[in-house]
């Protein structure tokens, strides 16, 4: 279910959004997550007593949960409409990227726990975390997004295609994400958003 919402989050991004404003996308997902992790982390810490391996494990969990608290932000209601475009487009990327985001901060907790030495741990975090799982899913979700462009593009210009069947065409395209993530042990969150915004960036 989550991964069908963060498909659809990058499906209703304005064209080309990721490419004009990264900048912005990257603060978010790297100095303010990093700084929301550490904080949960040291209030675990402190206040519960936990060791700090369980620490960041969990606070891994909790650092990317601001779509419930933005939701009102991101709706439809009437309070929303309020708030500038901008704001509600950067933190809906933000909380369609941040769920994929946040696991190399639940991996490295992970493999502080479980690895024998510093050395092997940083390696699978590196190579199985952040290069297959989240670069790779990555590039793996845009290819599916650019493809199902170009098919869809190929079927409308032929008239294969009604508009009432698009939303099945969305919704199953976005669980052929999660199955392709699912199966080649990739991060499916970021495969989804990637798809979603791939196949909407040319609008």
């Amino acid at each position: 279910i989550v991964s069908v919402q963060v498909f659809a989050v990058g499906i209703d991004l304005p064209a080309g959004y990721i490419k004009r404003h990264w900048k912005g996308i990257a603060v978010l997902l790297g100095p303010n997550m990093i700084a929301g992790w550490l904080i949960s982390t040291l209030i675990m810490k402190l206040v519960l007593g936990t060791s700090l391996t369980t620490a960041f494990i969990a606070a891994a969990c909790l650092t990317p949960t601001d779509p419930v608290l933005s939701a009102s932000v991101l709706g439809e209601a009437k309070f929303s409409q309020r708030i500038p475009k901008r704001v509600r487009h950067i933190l809906a990327c933000e909380s369609g990227c941040n769920d994929g985001s946040a696991y190399p901060f639940l991996y490295a907790g992970l493999f502080a726990a479980i690895s024998s030495s510093a050395g092997e741990g940083v390696k699978h975090w590196f190579l199985d975390v952040i290069i297959w799982q989240c670069a790779f899913g990555a590039t793996v979700g845009i290819i599916i997004g650019l493809t199902a462009n170009k098919a869809l593009r190929f079927s409308e210009t032929r008239g294969f295609t009604q508009p009432a069947t698009l939303f099945v065409f969305y919704f199953l395209l976005a669980i052929l994400c999660v199955g392709v993530g699912s199966t080649l042990g990739l991060d499916d969150f970021l495969v989804a958003f990637s798809a979603g915004t791939a196949f909407c960036w040319d609008g």
